[in-house]
C-alpha cells in the first residue's frame, strides 16, 4: 500500500491530536505529501529519498542538513507495510530529543496504514456484494452462471454452503446497519454479507443453527422493524 497524498493526509489527521511534533509523510519519490506543516507539502526531501534507497533510517543533524535539501534536524524512517516499504516518515527536532519517541511514530504510522487498508478492503468487498445482490434481485433476472462465477472467483465464496436469508424492513432501518453488524459479532454468527438494499431493508445473509439465528433474531427486534427470516 504505497503512501499517497490522500493516505498521507489521513496519517496525520489521525496522528496530530495525540502527538505534538512536527511529522512529515514522504511518497515512494521521496515527496512530502502529508505534513503538521503545510508550507513544507510538495516539496523533495532529499533525506526521504537516501532513506529509500538505502532502506534504513537516516538521523540528521544541524550539520548535515545542508547535505540534503529539502530537510530539517530530525529523524526520517522507512514505513513498511506487508513487508515492502512505502514510504517515509520524518520528524523534525534535534535528534537527540525525538531519537526516543520517531521509533514509536514509526510503529504508529504503520498500525494506522493497516487500519485504512483493512477499512477500504472491507468497504470494497461490500461493494463487490452489494453489486452482486443487486444482480440477483434485478427486475429483469439474472444469469445464475456468472452469478456463481463471480461468488467463487471474486468473492471466493463456496457455492456449495448453505445460508439463510434475513430480511429488516422498515423506515429508517438502514440507520441502524451499525448497530445490527455489532449485534451479529456479539451473537458469533458468521454473517456472508450484511447490507442496504433498495430504501427501507437490510438484507443478512447467514450459516448458523436455527437456534442461534432465533436467538439473533430476537436481539434485533429490539431495533423495532419486521423481520423475515428465510428457508
Amino acid at each position: 500500500m504505497e503512501i499517497t497524498s490522500e493516505l498521507g493526509q489521513e496519517i496525520i489527521k489521525r496522528l496530530a491530536e495525540y502527538i505534538d511534533v512536527d511529522i512529515n509523510i514522504m511518497d515512494l519519490n521521496g515527496k512530502i505529501v502529508a505534513s503538521t506543516d503545510k508550507s513544507r507539502i510538495n516539496e523533495l526531501h532529499c533525506g526521504a529519498v537516501e532513506v529509500l534507497r538505502m532502506n534504513e533510517p537516516l538521523i540528521l543533524k544541524e550539520e548535515d542538513v545542508q547535505r540534503y535539501p529539502g530537510t530539517k534536524p530530525g529523524a526520517n524512517l522507512p514505513i513498511m507495510h506487508q513487508n515492502k516499504i512505502s514510504g517515509v516518515v520524518g520528524v523534525s527536532g534535534n535528534p537527540k530529543d525525538i531519537l526516543r519517541i520517531t521509533g514509536l511514530i514509526r510503529a504508529s504510522v504503520e498500525m494506522v496504514i493497516e487500519q485504512i487498508y483493512i477499512q477500504r478492503q472491507a468497504y470494497y468487498e461490500e461493494r463487490q456484494w452489494n453489486n452482486w445482490l443487486h444482480q440477483l434481485l434485478h427486475p429483469s433476472g439474472y444469469s445464475e452462471e456468472k452469478l456463481k462465477e463471480d461468488a467463487v472467483y471474486s468473492l471466493k465464496i463456496n457455492t456449495d454452503s448453505q445460508w439463510r436469508v434475513i430480511v429488516l424492513h422498515g423506515a429508517g432501518v438502514q440507520d441502524s446497519i451499525d448497530g445490527i453488524r455489532r449485534e451479529i459479532v456479539n451473537s458469533k454468527i458468521t454473517a456472508l454479507f450484511t447490507l442496504p438494499f433498495a430504501e427501507d431493508e437490510i438484507v443478512i445473509t447467514i450459516s448458523s443453527t436455527l437456534e442461534a439465528i432465533k436467538r439473533l433474531t430476537e436481539r434485533l427486534g429490539d431495533f423495532n422493524h419486521s423481520i423475515g427470516v428465510g428457508e
